[in-house]
């Protein structure tokens, strides 16, 4: 199930109902956009690694969403999330518009189109010794009613269909011009 929150900002993927009592759903990912300005919105995505399971009790979040604000620590050199984060796109001058390169994969501009690239804790893109820039989805407008996404490790199919899935939603803070 994904879950989002009043002003379309922030989300949570939810899975299995988990426990005897069934009040717990396993966390997938957490995903929050930012519009720090004019350029286009930012996206932050937090998922669990393999390893762990986290979950969330009668509605109060687990460890995913407040991993969007804060570090959360290794367990003994284990890692406990994977954090990614979409490019800054470029400004072209020429064009008047931002643009990022898509590898021609994506077939004509959108609003929401995007890329998500592993990152560190505080989600600055890891490009230094990741093959292929470390990139982990793409999601683009092929023609004016499809859309192609291209998903790696360490997201899953459904989680990568999630994250589409968000980007096709009304922001209100967007459409009153307000940054988040």
């Amino acid at each position: 199930r994904l879950s989002g929150n009043l002003l379309c900002t922030q989300y949570v993927l939810h899975g299995q109902r988990r426990g005897s009592q069934e009040k717990e759903r396993e966390e997938l990912a957490a995903i929050r956009f930012r519009k720090p300005g004019d350029a286009p919105r930012l996206m932050n995505v937090v998922l669990p690694a393999q390893q762990e399971s986290f979950s969330s009790k009668s509605g109060v979040e687990g460890l995913l969403v407040p991993a969007l604000d804060q570090t959360v620590q290794e367990n003994g050199g284990q890692r406990l999330l994977w954090h990614l984060t979409s490019p800054v796109a470029a400004w072209d001058p020429d064009k008047k518009a931002y643009q990022m390169n898509f590898h021609g994969r994506v077939g004509r501009s959108s609003s929401k189109n995007f890329q998500l690239l592993l990152a560190d804790s505080n989600f600055q893109a890891l490009r230094e010794g990741v093959s292929d820039g470390g990139m982990c989805m793409q999601f683009g407008r092929q023609d004016e009613s499809r859309f192609a996404f291209h998903v790696s490790y360490p997201l899953s199919l459904v989680q990568a269909f999630a994250i589409a899935l968000s980007v096709f939603d009304d922001r209100v803070v967007e459409s009153l011009r307000l940054y988040y």
